[in-house]
């Protein structure tokens, strides 16, 4: 007898799964096989696919897709949908090309003020 973590199969015999032989013989397996690696294939893309089209931000300085997107030719970023035409939205375009001025602005302002040291005459 073996000890604890030893194989409980003799030393010979080698175990493997999935094989072609093992595949065709058992054929009623062939479609589990298929799924099991669409499924493989399929929760990888998905992810990715989310990671690029929804609102998750890893780097606080890239703003998500939705506020990146071109207000001028917008674009659907849901896989499904209902048919609807999407138009241009050139207040909102203007509204947010004056918002992001004027936080271009305030960051440039607020770099100036730590580069000045302030000095007081007394």
């Amino acid at each position: 007898m073996g000890g604890a973590f030893s194989s409980p199969y003799s030393i010979g015999e080698k175990r493997t799964f999935f094989t072609r032989e093992q595949i065709f013989k058992h054929y009623s397996l062939i479609p589990l096989v298929l799924l099991s690696a669409f499924k493989a294939l399929e929760v990888p893309a998905i992810i990715v696919y989310e990671l690029a089209t929804r609102d998750l931000t890893f780097d606080r300085r890239v703003k998500p897709v939705n506020e990146r997107m071109d207000l001028l030719h917008p674009y659907r970023l849901k896989l499904y949908w209902i048919e609807e035409k999407i138009e241009p939205r050139e207040d909102l375009h203007e509204a947010y090309t004056e918002m992001r001025n004027a936080e271009k602005r305030a960051e440039e302002e607020a770099r100036e003020a730590f580069k000045k040291p302030k000095r007081y005459d007394s």
